[in-house]
């Protein structure tokens, strides 16, 4: 069976066997908006508010959550999620009638027509993909540079609690920071990003042996190279950089079963 991928969308694809299948994936950050202590969810034209079954609206970018508020005309804020694990907890979190989410609803239409629109259930249960990175995509590594020569990947030089040499890779959450940061060490480099888990745990496997643990923002202080927040290579690998279903990730955190996948 044929499945594709879209970028906050959705493809049905017809495979051999004649049956259609949706695969979606959302970039992060996505983005709620805030009314009346909760979140908007919508209705169907002329469907019974009492009654019947709501879709959280959720929106591809914060423009077009600010377009749909000015167009309904409600004072609304809006909240980001920055990243699967955040809106598995937000899913887990919701209850009926809100059973259904959409993507983009258009402003000013009264039907139903955003990009996808799935229930709660098959989000969790088929689609939403949790990884467990200690940081929220994109991040960023140096690639140092010198009279435009690449001399390898910036990095730390210390030592372990026993004194042996150790080489710690610099990782970075914003450009900004990375580019302060190359600027406190007058070091020239180029930025490298990485979007998701899939982009960045093969690089760091290519450098086990070479590296053996990874600085989240590194800093200068008195012209040493330092971070806050190390964490070990194998065990970035083992227990972090891993990834499984939504429902699988939740139920993982509590304790309890997974639910079965078919729709209630």
């Amino acid at each position: 069976m044929v499945e594709k991928k879209a970028t906050c969308g959705a493809n049905a694809v017809t495979g051999d066997e004649g049956i259609e299948t949706m695969k979606l994936k959302c970039d992060y950050p996505l983005f709620l908006v805030k009314h009346g202590g909760g979140y908007i969810s919508l209705l169907e034209e002329g469907a019974d508010p009492e009654t019947s079954d709501q879709a959280l609206a959720i929106f591809s970018t914060e423009e077009k959550a600010a377009e749909f508020i000015d167009t309904i005309g409600v004072m609304a804020g809006i909240k980001p999620l920055g990243n699967a694990r955040e809106f598995a907890w937000l899913l887990a979190s919701l209850q009926a009638p809100v059973v259904e989410v959409i993507l983009d609803q258009p402003a000013g239409e009264t039907e139903l027509t955003g990009e996808w629109r799935s229930t709660v259930r098959e989000l969790l249960n088929k689609h939403l993909i949790v990884d467990y990175s200690p940081w929220n995509y994109p991040v960023y590594a140096v690639r140092e540079t010198f009279e435009g020569k690449e001399l390898g990947w910036s990095c730390i030089q210390g030592q372990d609690s026993e004194g042996n040499p150790v080489t710690v890779l610099a990782l970075f959450t914003q450009p900004g920071i990375a580019r302060d940061y190359l600027k406190a060490c007058k070091t020239k480099g180029d930025l490298k990003s990485f979007e998701d888990v899939d982009q960045i745990r093969p690089w760091l496997e290519e450098l086990e042996g070479q590296v053996s643990a990874v600085a989240i923002d590194p800093v200068i202080e008195n012209n040493q190279r330092r971070a806050d927040q190390c964490i070990g290579l194998e065990r970035l690998l083992d227990a972090y950089l891993v990834s499984r279903s939504a429902s699988k990730a939740l139920a993982d955190a509590d304790g309890s079963p997974e639910d079965s996948e078919e729709d209630s």
